[in-house]
């Protein structure tokens, strides 16, 4: 009768506010809360948070990303990215949709619209990554 589909529910990996990452993240289908500090590269086909205790230096590739806390470097972002009142982000930004909340810091070049396939967050390499962990 009924067919179930074998859609994966997101789980949410927490880094906390007294761990400190140095290193990458690869994630299929895990969203990403950062309340710790972290350097080095998050790769997720979920959503990355990094929450007001969060700060990472490094570069984000996400379907999107919301920013609570501190971020410098590198985003590229599928969809959405979201500067919350208390956020502030430092580079370069290549997003579909930039929103940002009053009080915000913002410090970076910004590229929006539709990302072309230059601009596609998941490079081959990093696409491959991700598969290896599914």
């Amino acid at each position: 009768m009924f067919k179930r589909s074998k859609q994966l529910t997101p789980s949410i990996t927490t880094i906390g506010k007294n761990t400190s990452i140095h290193g990458n993240i690869v994630a299929k289908n895990d969203n990403i809360r950062l309340e710790g500090y972290m350097n080095g590269h998050v790769l997720s086909e979920a959503k990355v948070v990094i929450s007001k205790t969060g700060k990472m230096i490094g570069e984000i590739s996400s379907i999107s990303v919301d920013v609570n806390g501190y971020f410098e470097g590198a985003m590229h972002i599928k969809n959405r990215l979201r500067v919350n009142e208390y956020g502030i982000v430092k580079g370069k930004v290549n997003c579909s949709v930039f929103e940002v909340k009053e009080g915000a810091s913002i410090n970076a070049e910004i590229k929006t619209g539709i990302l072309t396939s230059k601009d596609n967050i998941l490079a081959n390499n990093d696409e491959q990554k991700i598969k290896k962990v599914g």
